[in-house]
C-alpha cells in the first residue's frame, strides 16, 4: 500500500504531493523531500550505479519502506510504501513524461497544477 508519494525536482524542491490518510503540514513534507533527496544523492555518490539513467533505490525502516527513482531529467519520485515500488515506476514516469514535461504551459521545477498526471487510481493496481 501506498502511503506518500513525492515528486522532488532537480534541487530537492517538493513539487508534487500524494498522502493517502493523514494531512502532514508542508513545512514537514518540505524538510522530508530534502532529506530523503540528500540520503538517495549520497547513497548514489558512495556506490556508484552502472547505469546513471536508470537509478533506483529502496531504503527500508521498520514498517515502511522508502522506493526512490531519478530520472534522466534529475526529476526524482519518492514512493513510502509497506513494501518496494518498483513495478508503479515506470507508469508513474511515463504519465509525469506524458502530461508535465511535454506541457508547454509547465515551468520547470515548478509545481505540478496540471489535473492530467493523477497517479493515484493506479497505485493499489500496480503494488
Amino acid at each position: 500500500m501506498i502511503i506518500q508519494f513525492f515528486v522532488v525536482n532537480k534541487s530537492g524542491g517538493l513539487i508534487y504531493k500524494y498522502e493517502r490518510s493523514s494531512n502532514t503540514p508542508i513545512n514537514k513534507l518540505l524538510v522530508l523531500s530534502s532529506t530523503i533527496y540528500s540520503l538517495c544523492t549520497m547513497y548514489d555518490n558512495l556506490f556508484p550505479s552502472q547505469n546513471s539513467l536508470d537509478i533506483k533505490q529502496a531504503i527500508r525502516l521498520n514498517n515502511k519502506v522508502i522506493t526512490f527513482y531519478k530520472s534522466p531529467s534529475g526529476v526524482s519520485f519518492v514512493f513510502v510504501a509497506t513494501e518496494p515500488c518498483y513495478n508503479i515506476i515506470k507508469v508513474v514516469y511515463q504519465m509525469y513524461s506524458n502530461f508535465v514535461a511535454k506541457d508547454p504551459f509547465y515551468e520547470v521545477d515548478m509545481p505540478i497544477k496540471n489535473d492530467l498526471f493523477n497517479p493515484e487510481p493506479f497505485f493499489n493496481e500496480l503494488l
